[in-house]
């Protein structure tokens, strides 16, 4: 009899032992479903945060390709420009170019005008 009653003990306390084992194991099990949710709330606050530098990004781009445009806009701007200058300059010189050949013109007409009343047996006034 001692020895069923020592038995009966131990199967108790068996059966606490593994009741104490499933406390511990479903007390681990609760504590991995909080941290599986809380890295699912994790997880879904960067999917958010993703998405939001995505956006951000797309309108960096759209606001980089705008500037392109405005860039060769003004290139092309300032190719004309340079274009307008450069004829500019090319009607200046002929305009100087005109200018030196009619001073020579006048010059000539000066010297000629010099020589006749130089030369001319009539009186010219000076």
């Amino acid at each position: 009899m001692v020895g069923e009653g020592g038995g009966r003990g131990q199967g108790e306390q068996g059966s606490r032992g593994q009741g104490e084992q499933f406390q511990r194991l479903f007390h681990e099990y609760k504590r991995l479903v909080g941290e599986y949710k809380r890295l699912i709330h994790e997880y879904k606050r960067l999917i958010h945060e993703y998405q939001r530098l995505v956006g951000e990004y797309q309108r960096l781009v759209g606001e980089y390709q705008r500037l392109i445009h405005k860039y060769q806009r003004l290139v092309g701007e300032y190719q004309r420009l340079i274009y307008e200058y450069q004829r500019l300059i090319h009607k200046y010189q002929r305009l100087v170019g005109e200018y030196q050949r009619l001073i020579h013109e006048y010059q000539r007409l000066v010297g000629e005008y010099q020589r006749l009343i130089t030369y001319s047996p009539f009186p010219f006034p000076i």
